[in-house]
Order: C-alpha cells, then sequence, then structure tokens
C-alpha cells in the first residue's frame, strides 16, 4: 500500500509540476508574477520589495519555459517592447520614493535612471530612488521588458538636424535663469548652458533622442534660400503704381537662430518655408524682417523715378554706361537692407529687382515704349547690315585683288622658270670656257715650272761661277795685303792711290792749312804719321813729298 500511495503521490506530483505549475512563453513575451502570499506592501508602494512581500513582482520572466505555483502565485503575460528606428522610449516610474517637496519647488521633476530596478532598503524602509518622469529616454535597438505595472511609456520621435540645418535647444527643466547674475545675461531672450528656457548656443547637426519632458530642440534652416516676391507695390513719381518682382537671397546667420526663434514666432516653431504666397504669408523671417525693410526703401527710393523709366529699363540699351532707375534702385537696396537684417540676425545676399508686372494703366505707356524699343531694335539691325554689306564689298574687293594677284604670281614665276632655264644655259656654256681656260692654264703651268727649273738651274750655275771668281779676288787680296801692315794701311794705300791725281792740284804744299786738315790721317810707307809740319818728310812715292 505504501509503495503504491508513494506512485500516486509521484504520479499527481508530476502531473501537477508539468501540467499545473508549468508556464510556456514565447518569443516577444514574459511573465509578470504576483506573489500570493507574504508582508503587506508599505504605505504608497505598487511593487513588492521583494519575494516576502505579497503582489506584483517587479523582476519579469523572460521568454521560455516557466514553473509557477499556483497556490502560491499568479502570473500575467506581456509583450516585451522593441524600439523602432528613428524614434526613443520614455519611460514614466510607477514606483520608488516621492520626489522631495524642495525639488519640485525648483522644478526638478525628472528623476535619475532607467529601466534598472531600484534597490530596497530593509531598515529604512525606502527605495534607492524616486518615481516620475525618468531623464534618460532609451535609445532603439535592443529589447525591452518593462513591466506595466512599474512603469508606463511613450514612443517619441528622433530630432534629426540636417547639414544646413542648426538645432535651437529649450531646457523645461533645470537651474532657475532668475539666479544669474546680470553680467551674465548676454541677451535679454536667451540663458546659459544648463538653466531653463532657450539655450543661447545651438546645436549642431546630427540626430538626437530628446526626452520632450525635458527640453526640445527645433531645427532652423541655416543654408541659402532665394525667395520671389510678387507683393511689392510702390507709387512712381508721376503717379502710377508699379509692382515689380523681387528676387531675395538670403540665411540664417547660426549663432542667431536662438535669438530668432525667440524674437520671431509665437509657438516655437519657426516656420521657413517660401515656395508659394501662402508659405511667404507663415514666414515670420520675410514677413517681420525682411519684406518690411524691403517695401520701406522701394518706396522711398522708387517713388523718384517715373513709370517710364523704370518699364524702359527691363533691358538695358547696348552701349549704355550709366545705370538706369531699376539698377540704381537695386543698388541703393543692396547698400542699406544688408547692413539691417544683419542686426537681426539675417545674411541677405542678394537682391535683384526683376522685370515689372503691367496692370491696366501701364498697357498704354508700355506699348509707347515697346514701339519706340523695337524702332530702336530695327535701327541696330539696319546698322549691322550696312556693316555686312560693307565687309561683303570689302571682301569682294579682296577677292578680285587677290585674284589678279594670282595672276601676276603666276607671270612672276613663269618668268622665274625662264631665267632660271637661261642661267642654266649660260651657267654651262661658262663652266665648259672655264674647263678649258683651266686645261689650258695647267699646260701653261707645267711649261713654266719647266722653265723655271731651266733658270734656276742656270742660276745656280752663275752664282757657283761668281762665288769661284770672289774666291780667286778674295785669294788675290789676301795675298796683296800680307804686304802690307794691315788690312788698313792696304784700304788707305788704294783710296790714296786713287785719290792722289785728283788733289795734286788741291794740296800745293803738305804745310798749306789745308793740308794740315788732312795730315793727322796720312801714313808714311814706313807705317808712321806723316809729319804735320812737312819737315823732313818722304811722301809715298819716294819724291820728298807728303802722300796724296
Amino acid at each position: 500500500m505504501l509503495g503504491v500511495v508513494g506512485a500516486v503521490l509521484f504520479l499527481l506530483y508530476q502531473f501537477w509540476h508539468w501540467e499545473v505549475e508549468r508556464v510556456e512563453v514565447p518569443p516577444g513575451e514574459f511573465l509578470v508574477v504576483i506573489s500570493l502570499w507574504g508582508k503587506e506592501l508599505p504605505p504608497g508602494e505598487v511593487i513588492a520589495p521583494n519575494e516576502s512581500y505579497k503582489g506584483i513582482q517587479l523582476k519579469p520572466r523572460l521568454d521560455g519555459r516557466h514553473f509557477i505555483n499556483p497556490l502560491l502565485y499568479t502570473y500575467e503575460r506581456q509583450k516585451s517592447v522593441t524600439v523602432p528606428d528613428g524614434q526613443c522610449l520614455v519611460l514614466t516610474r510607477k514606483y520608488g520614493n516621492e520626489i522631495d517637496a524642495d525639488k519640485l519647488k525648483k522644478r526638478k521633476i525628472l528623476v535619475e535612471g532607467d529601466q534598472t530596478p531600484l534597490e530596497w532598503d530593509e531598515k529604512s524602509m525606502s527605495r534607492s530612488g524616486e518615481r516620475g518622469i525618468v531623464r534618460k529616454p532609451l535609445n532603439p535597438g535592443p529589447t525591452y521588458y518593462l513591466n506595466s505595472h512599474a512603469y508606463d511609456w511613450t514612443l517619441v520621435p528622433k530630432v534629426s538636424i540636417k547639414t544646413e540645418q542648426v538645432g535651437v535647444r529649450v531646457l523645461k527643466v533645470g537651474e532657475d535663469p532668475a539666479t544669474l547674475d546680470k553680467k551674465q545675461w548676454t541677451n535679454l531672450y536667451l540663458v546659459p548652458d544648463g538653466y531653463r528656457g532657450v539655450q543661447e548656443k545651438p546645436v549642431v547637426g546630427k540626430d538626437y533622442y530628446v526626452n520632450p519632458y525635458a527640453e526640445s530642440i527645433t531645427p532652423v534652416d541655416v543654408g541659402s534660400t532665394t525667395v520671389r516676391l510678387t507683393d511689392i507695390v510702390f507709387p512712381s513719381k508721376d503717379g502710377f503704381t508699379l509692382n515689380p518682382v523681387v528676387l531675395v537671397k538670403y540665411n540664417v546667420q547660426p549663432e542667431m537662430a536662438p535669438h530668432l526663434l525667440v524674437t520671431l514666432t509665437d509657438k516655437g516653431v519657426l516656420s521657413q518655408k517660401s515656395d508659394t504666397p501662402e508659405d511667404q504669408e507663415k514666414n515670420q523671417i520675410l514677413q517681420k524682417v525682411v519684406l518690411p525693410l524691403i517695401r520701406g526703401s522701394v518706396r522711398m527710393e522708387g517713388s523718384k523715378f517715373n513709370a517710364r523709366d523704370f518699364i524702359a529699363a527691363q533691358v538695358k540699351e547696348p552701349g549704355a554706361d550709366k545705370l538706369n532707375p531699376r539698377e540704381i534702385l537695386q543698388k541703393k537696396l543692396n547698400e542699406e537692407i544688408p547692413k539691417k537684417c544683419k542686426m537681426e540676425g539675417i545674411n541677405i545676399a542678394m537682391i535683384t529687382i526683376g522685370e515689372f508686372n503691367i496692370h491696366d494703366d501701364l498697357v498704354e505707356l508700355a506699348t509707347q515704349i515697346n514701339e519706340r524699343k523695337q524702332a530702336g531694335l530695327k535701327l541696330v539691325s539696319n546698322q549691322s547690315k550696312i556693316k555686312e554689306y560693307k565687309a561683303k564689298q570689302k571682301l569682294e574687293a579682296d577677292s578680285e585683288a587677290l585674284t589678279q594677284q594670282k595672276g601676276l604670281v603666276v607671270e612672276a614665276n613663269t618668268l622665274l622658270q625662264n631665267a632660271k632655264i637661261e642661267a642654266e644655259k649660260r651657267k654651262s656654256v661658262a663652266e665648259k670656257g672655264l674647263k678649258n681656260d683651266l686645261e689650258i692654264a695647267e699646260i701653261r703651268l707645267a711649261a713654266s715650272q719647266d722653265n723655271a727649273r731651266g733658270i734656276q738651274a742656270k742660276g745656280e750655275a752663275e752664282a757657283k761661277k761668281l762665288m769661284l771668281e770672289n774666291e780667286a779676288e778674295v785669294a788675290g787680296l789676301r795675298k796683296a795685303i800680307s804686304g802690307f801692315p794691315g788690312a788698313d794701311a792696304f784700304a788707305q794705300f788704294h783710296i790714296m792711290a786713287k785719290l792722289g791725281p785728283a788733289l795734286t792740284e788741291i794740296f800745293a804744299s803738305d804745310t798749306s792749312e789745308f793740308a794740315k786738315l788732312f795730315a793727322s790721317y796720312l801714313t808714311s810707307f814706313s807705317g808712321r804719321p806723316a809729319n804735320p809740319t812737312g819737315t823732313g818728310s818722304t811722301g809715298p812715292m819716294g819724291n820728298g813729298t807728303s802722300g796724296r
């Protein structure tokens, strides 16, 4: 019986465990367990601090197989939460301590943390955190198992700040700006970082996951925008109403975006569309800053000119150096409007005055101006045709002259060819004559060379003969000189022998005054000098006279 009872009890336990207690949780779900037994919850608590207390347990049971005793616990099936891309999850914690009254006075209404369970202190009978809106949102990606008894949540789209945008950040919680010193206020409408209000520094372009209870970020376009304005009207000097098309290219200064958001918007949204007239009506930048300034300047400057000046100046005439009224007005707008708009945080890159809309009262004036312009264009066209005709005539004349020139060139080339042929003939004849002359000259040269060799041989023989004769004469002279004391005595002898007969009549005696001049140069045959006094001397001839 005990064995049977034991077997029955074992089977009952297995049935109870696998059929009654077993709970299968599919993916995407989890269980919230509720304890049926235990200590009563402290006042104000909605979540059991731990398993010793009766009530809703905070820790979820994830997908899979679980065994829950229905006598001790009950449970709820709940769906897990997946945050899609482009959104974030803002939590509101339902359990925890009450927010301190001092914090509430300072508007610190957000609590710190995330979905991490708050620890329970058994001694102080309090949690480690507070209930309320959790400051930090949950980003997309992970799967969150949030107990609906412990949390409320809201999906909030992300804020995307593009490349040509900045974000204006508004803090809803933080330090009280009333505590700021006056010196810390750089702008009456903006506050420094960390203080409640519109932050003075914009944020750069990227994706932001923000808690809308803590802050907001508003995108503001700072890229260039070109707007076509058609509702600007001004009176002319001669009483007509003019309606020009004005093109304005502008952009918001990035650092001034917070100031513009505060000063121009009513609900914190800066409308910047300008594609249609309806969009332009809602565009606060145009309606509150740009358009009033342009309208005022156009009325002031445009009323100084007549309507015909603007209508006629829609197209600048060729060759006109002076600015027409439309260009003067445009230049004035570009000088004044950008300076004023820059002070408001808007950069004006360009203002262009386009065509004027022709209303009924301007049709006749425009027609007359158009006819005048057409006449001017026709005149210009006729002048162009005259220039074309002149150019054509010049071209024809140049062509005829070129033809004549070509004929003369051909004739000249023919004459040149004939002259070349004649020159070649003369050259050939001259070359033949020169060749004959060369051959004759070569023959004469050979004969001259033979004659020269004969003359040279004859000259050499005569020279040899003269040399022999000279040598014989020199030998005789040497022999004659050898009979004298020296060559000087021999020479003196021959000179005196030659001069003696001629001087006989000059020298009357050796004692004459004239003879004394040469006495010192006379020498007797004995080799002694002649006596200059002439006494006892003997002449060279042995006759008692001086040698002459």
